[in-house]
């Protein structure tokens, strides 16, 4: 694979890390594929930009200091694999992962996290009541 298409992977994945840690909701949504899947380390997936968008917004909420953060990088394919760690004050969205991004023209067509401590978090959140809300009965 040639240098400059790597490079632009990795901006990619950097643009989409930088988005989310600034909560840049304008800029997180232009890095997302249509058909963009979020797939969490126990296996839940999101499929679609409009919820992938809503399921950013909810984290967002409930874990305002939510962060990504980087710590190696490298290609393979159509994918870029990280290695880092999330961290967030809510004790379910902090751990050290590893995550995978498929990029295909400058744009996040899957994004899975790999973690030892397989949490739910997708499903947890998007079943999760709003706050403010009581859980269905």
């Amino acid at each position: 694979m040639p240098f400059r298409r790597r490079k632009s992977m990795i901006d990619t994945v950097k643009a989409f890390v930088e988005a989310v840690n600034a909560r840049d909701l304008e800029r997180l949504r232009a890095l997302m594929a249509d058909d963009i899947k979020l797939l969490d380390t126990a296996g839940d997936e999101l499929s679609g930009k409009d919820h992938c968008f809503s399921f950013f917004i909810r984290l967002f909420e409930v874990a305002p200091d939510f962060s990504l953060r980087v710590e190696t990088c490298s290609t393979s394919g159509d994918s870029v694999l990280m290695r880092g760690y999330s961290s967030s004050s809510v004790p379910r969205f902090s751990d050290r992962m590893q995550f995978r991004a498929r990029v295909v023209k400058g744009v996040i067509h899957e994004w899975q996290s790999y973690s030892a401590r397989p949490a739910r978090n997708i499903d947890h959140l998007m079943s999760a009541p709003a706050e403010g809300q009581r859980p269905a009965a």
